[in-house]
């Protein structure tokens, strides 16, 4: 469509083409940011501009510096992937630019992913003949000059190629080998992008690349769906609509929309949507939990409901089972996320979690004996959390608090891993009760009775992601003060050594002298001001990890920093503006004063006035993130120095709390 726009001479259609591409061209710095589907779609087409001669001159240089920033970026990382598979699209073009190809096989991630593609690249780059392709030249590029590459910036933006190679017909070709002919080929990177049916696919065989995205990996959910067969699905056309309707679903459409669905998918496609539902919405997309479950309850299919509940128990024994579980953060995200689906599909509407079809109790002791706690506890947590909107099962139901008391039981032993007892914590504050006394916040009379299910059973030591292994010996930190100020200055150096043998530091137990000794000299390194803690509430949310963190220390140093960061920019912009709203209006509004003493004054306290104004309205947003980052980063160098293993997301979940 994009060819014939361009090239049929009609003005209008030109302009709607160089309309597409200019939105295109400016999407570029959220390409990162995309899901992985629509991120694939973007780069074929994305490299299909350029194969298709769509851009040209400047445009042009700009589609191909991106793409070669993108091939810079870690491999196999997301927008490394992104690309390989634009340049996958123009790569018959790539003969037409030595230079380009020059820059190109600097890239050591290419020769990972293909080394057919960065051999037949590096034999341009140096100017010599392609492999049983050397009579076949590339046709020159209508949007480039004969005899010239297009301008293309390096990493440092400095750089500008211009290359004199030939674009006639003995120029070097770029030769790739034919698909099917049995030799490993870059092709196989497409497959890194996860759906994508009756999308553009590049052939050849898998090379075995595993994507580092920053979205959630299904992969184990649908290889597992594939093994236990075909589940009858709609014809593409109608799969193509319910894709659709799902993601433009809303609170405002639901009922026009739930009437579209239900008239689409029939008893026989139950399964599919159920799969469709569970799989690729619910697992990845919390925060739609409600939204989803809303449509459910306008379709109002009890057999889809049914069909909906058994896709999910399917799901999450998959994940349980997943030999992955204890080292992928994804998969235990996507766990976790299940278990708040599966909670509200269940408890919060009264109905059981059946030992038929998923035994917690036992899934939880299991979990202690074979070290899958670190996924477990979360799941298990998350369904419970549901019980505080039943009138069924909310304490002090017996199966609900037979399920806490195993889990307090389990937060009781020590060397539990902080991020474990968190969760714990977070799940008994919504039902409103409380560990360390084991009794209820609001009503004395609902205790949490200890059944001591754990006795006899041990756990399993030896690399387990549930417990602090007890180390010998903890490394010198440096840890660096605020912005450079305080008695040990910026650089300097507090050595801290001690055992996790020795417990019971002013921060809790379950950190050693170290972590006291690293909070003393953080304290030491920077100079906030000390009143400010006196303002300092930690939420009672945070629970064990406030007990074990020295936050009230931390967030004083956290909020200095961020003032230290921001204050120079913000207060710069904002007078700026300030002293050229303040002119216009000062010259109108004294026109006829003849009192040049008077006038400077009213300038002045206006300036004053509007800068310090504008100025605590731009800062909001730029002082919450940057606190944010500090305070993250303070408390990622405590654990650290303290030799105490802590995942990434409690850390996260934390400064969002505080």
């Amino acid at each position: 469509m994009l060819q014939r726009f361009k090239s049929n001479g009609n003005k209008r259609e030109a302009d709607i083409c160089a309309c597409m591409v200019h939105n295109l061209f400016d999407e570029v710095r959220f390409f990162s940011k995309y899901p992985t589907k629509e991120l694939r779609i973007t780069a074929v087409l994305f490299g299909q501009l350029v194969a298709r001669q769509l851009v040209a001159n400047t445009t042009l240089g700009m589609a191909l510096r991106y793409v070669l920033e993108s091939l810079k970026q870690q491999y196999p990382s997301k927008m490394f992937l992104f690309g390989f598979v634009a340049l996958e699209q123009f790569k018959d073009m790539l003969g037409e630019w030595p230079q380009y190809c020059s820059h190109i096989v600097q890239i050591h991630g290419i020769q990972q992913a293909s080394p057919e593609l960065y051999e037949a690249i590096q034999r341009v780059a140096r100017g010599g003949p392609a492999a049983g392709d050397a009579g076949k030249g590339a046709e020159g590029s209508q949007g480039t000059a004969a005899g010239q590459a297009p301008p293309v910036a390096t990493g440092s933006g400095s750089d500008r190629m211009a290359s004199s190679a030939g674009n006639d017909a003995s120029g070097p070709a770029l030769h790739l080998p034919a698909a099917g002919s049995g030799v490993g080929s870059a092709s196989s990177v497409a497959a890194a992008f996860s759906g994508g049916g009756g999308l553009p696919t590049l052939e050849g065989k898998s090379v075995g690349i595993t994507p580092a995205f920053s979205t959630l990996n299904v992969d184990t959910l649908m290889q597992a769906a594939n093994e236990r067969g075909a589940i009858k699905a709609p014809p593409d056309s109608v799969q193509d609509k319910v894709f659709f309707i799902t993601n433009n679903l809303s609170q405002s459409n639901l009922p026009n929309k739930s009437k579209e669905i239900a008239s689409m998918i029939t008893e026989d496609y139950y399964g599919w949507f159920s799969q469709y539902l569970v799989v690729k919405r619910a697992s990845i997309e919390p925060n739609f939990h409600g939204l989803y479950h809303e449509l459910l309850d306008k379709l109002a299919l009890p057999k889809l409901n049914k069909e909906v509940l058994k896709a999910t128990y399917a799901n999450a024994k998959i994940l349980l089972g997943s030999d992955k579980i204890k080292s992928s953060s994804s998969e235990r995200s996507l766990l976790k996320n299940l278990g708040l689906w599966l909670g509200a599909m269940t408890l919060k509407r009264s109905k059981p979690v059946l030992y038929k079809d998923l035994a917690l109790k036992e899934l939880i002791i299991d979990a202690f004996r074979s070290g899958k706690m670190i996924a477990v506890i979360p799941f298990v947590s998350k369904i419970l959390e549901s019980a505080r909107d039943s009138k069924v099962f909310r304490p002090p139901n017996p199966w609900t608090m037979g399920i806490v008391a195993l889990i307090s039981e389990i937060y009781h032993k020590p060397d539990l891993k902080l991020n474990l007892k968190f969760e714990a914590e977070i799940m008994v504050q919504k039902l409103q009760l409380d560990l360390s006394t084991s009794k209820s916040t609001k009503d004395d009379s609902i205790r949490i009775e200890t059944q001591d299910l754990l006795v006899g059973v041990e756990p399993d030591l030896t690399d387990t992601p549930d417990f602090a292994v007890k180390r010998e010996k903890v490394e010198p930190v440096s840890l660096a003060g605020a912005g450079g100020a305080g008695p040990q200055g910026a650089g300097a150096e507090a050595p801290l050594a001690g055992t996790d043998k020795e417990k019971g530091g002013p921060y809790g137990t379950g950190f050693s002298p170290a972590a006291t000794a690293a909070a003393q000299a953080f304290q030491q390194g920077a100079s906030p001001d000390v009143a400010v803690q006196q303002y300092v509430q930690v939420s009672p949310q945070l629970g064990v990890l406030a007990e074990q963190l020295p936050l009230k220390r931390l967030i004083p140093m956290a909020i200095d920093r961020a003032i230290r960061e921001i204050i120079a920019p913000i207060v710069e912009r904002s007078v700026t503006i300030a002293c050229m709203t303040s002119r216009e209006l000062i010259v109108k509004d004294f026109a006829m004063e003849s009192d040049e003493n008077a006038m400077r004054s009213a300038a002045h306290l206006m300036v004053s006035s509007l800068a310090g104004s504008l100025a605590l309205v731009t800062c909001r947003e730029p002082l919450r993130v940057s606190m944010a980052n500090h305070h993250r980063q303070l408390m990622q160098e405590v654990v650290r120095s303290a030799g105490v293993s802590m995942d990434t997301s409690v850390l996260d979940q934390a400064v969002q709390v505080v």
